[in-house]
């Protein structure tokens, strides 16, 4: 499983609309950020922000896990069919 502080959270200024884009070790760095289209400051809650990345990224493993097992066994079934 890869480190939730590598993910990169994209998203983008409530002012000006500038595209905006962190590491989440960056985001818990500074809970404050200037953006660099209209310098307004930008406050961020990374405690909730990364709660979501966590759940985001168990919820792809899991997806992840359940296509490989669904995807073995439709193979097996494949296999036996090419067999007879």
């Amino acid at each position: 499983m890869t480190d939730v502080n590598s993910n990169e959270i994209e998203f983008q200024c409530p002012s000006c609309g500038n595209d905006l884009k962190l590491t989440m070790a960056q985001l818990k760095l500074d809970r404050h950020m200037i953006c660099p289209g209209c310098s307004i400051g930008i406050n961020i809650d990374t405690d909730r922000m990364a709660n979501a990345a966590e759940e985001i990224q168990k919820a792809v493993l899991l997806q992840t896990l359940s296509r490989g097992r669904g995807s073995a066994k439709i193979g097996s079934v494949e296999r036996g069919c090419y067999d007879e």
